[in-house]
């Protein structure tokens, strides 16, 4: 999950967001100025390159998957090779 942090509106952050490459279908509110995504750890990185490049990001905050997620993430990959 990245969560970003802006000055600007949400509606405005968004809008400036969804000129780049990115899945904004994707991002959820949190409240009027950040957004949270659930991105692949394949595409962290050239996510991070092109938010660190944007004015109006003032902050980037990555979480790790909680415990939850994790069991959950291996309990349906387990059952779909069962």
């Amino acid at each position: 999950t990245i969560r970003i942090s802006s000055s600007l509106s949400r509606s405005n952050l968004q809008q400036a967001l969804s000129q780049l490459a990115m899945p904004v279908d994707s991002m959820r509110p949190i409240n009027g100025h950040t957004l949270e995504w659930e991105i692949s750890p394949d595409n962290k990185m050239a996510l991070l390159r092109t938010l660190s490049n944007r004015k109006e990001i003032e902050d980037i905050e990555f979480q790790p998957p909680s415990l939850e997620k994790l069991y959950r993430h291996f309990i349906e990959h387990h059952e779909g090779q069962a």
